[in-house]
């Protein structure tokens, strides 16, 4: 019997604690994983540059039983620097977190980017990260396209400038669709957590993949992503994940993540 807790948290900000495969081989690829500088934390302007880093000469592919190029060094984090308004923990002790605002102000090691095939950046979060990053990221970005699309489910990973997350995860999410949609939606989270758990990213943030562009109900997808969730921390206990961050927009969105996390985390589960 698994054993878990949730806290409910007021509208304020909160510190927290430092820390599959798809239809395609490629469906997890890594790309630009050059040791990043260091550069110091400016609580009061989460906006601030990072020190300019090289990108990586060329990318490495993995599959999703593959080897990941070797990782960045990757800052652990202490402040989400957003307002937390729910906060739940699972029965490992990764902690989940309901967050309201712009996602590129988030104190995480990555955020997942939900894009297609060609890598568009039209959705909210791949305008966000455009106007962040900058000309760098634009050039990290453009050398992903270079190798080709990616398959629906996929996942690649990119560096990240001019904000505090050292690294961009971009999934080809699904679009809404009775027939198979659940099982993609669930297989798309999931390769986001391994491509973080294979550079040992302790801390991630992800929009309400699919509610957006994809046309997917805001209730559904946020049920079936906690719940993926869920069950991949129950699969690989040994996960470098520690802290994820559900960064969403507009409050109807808070409510529903609110009401899935407090109703995910009153369940034990054989």
């Amino acid at each position: 019997m698994v054993h878990i807790n949730v806290e409910l948290l007021p509208s304020q900000v909160s510190k927290t604690n430092k820390a599959g495969s798809t239809r395609k081989s490629s469906a997890i690829k890594v790309v630009g994983t050059a040791k990043k500088s260091k550069r110091k934390l400016h609580v009061a302007s989460p906006s601030a540059a990072k020190a300019t880093s090289k990108a990586s000469a060329t990318g490495a592919s993995c599959t999703s039983s593959g080897k990941a190029s070797q990782s960045s060094t990757l800052k652990a984090v202490s402040h989400p620097m957003l307002p937390v308004l729910s906060e739940g923990r699972l029965f490992l002790g990764q902690k989940l977190f309901v967050v309201m605002g712009d996602i590129s102000l988030i104190n995480s090691e990555a955020i997942v980017h939900p894009t297609n095939a060609t890598y568009s950046t039209s959705g909210q979060v791949g305008q966000v990260l455009s106007r962040a990053g900058g000309l760098l990221y634009q050039t990290a970005l453009g050398s992903l396209k270079a190798e080709g699309d990616l398959p629906t489910c996929g996942v690649s990973m990119s560096d990240m400038y001019n904000i505090e997350a050292a690294k961009i995860i971009h999934c080809n999410s699904p679009s809404w669709s009775k027939s198979n949609g659940i099982a993609d939606l669930q297989k798309s989270v999931e390769n986001c957590f391994k491509i973080a758990d294979k550079e040992h990213i302790k801390s991630i943030a992800l929009p309400s993949i699919g509610s957006g562009n994809a046309g997917w109900p805001k209730q559904l997808a946020a049920e079936t992503i906690l719940r993926a969730i869920e069950r991949y921390f129950q699969t690989i206990m040994a996960s470098s994940i520690k802290n994820v961050y559900f960064v969403l927009y507009d409050q109807d969105s808070v409510d529903i993540y609110t009401s899935e996390l407090k109703k995910l985390l009153e369940h034990s589960y054989d």
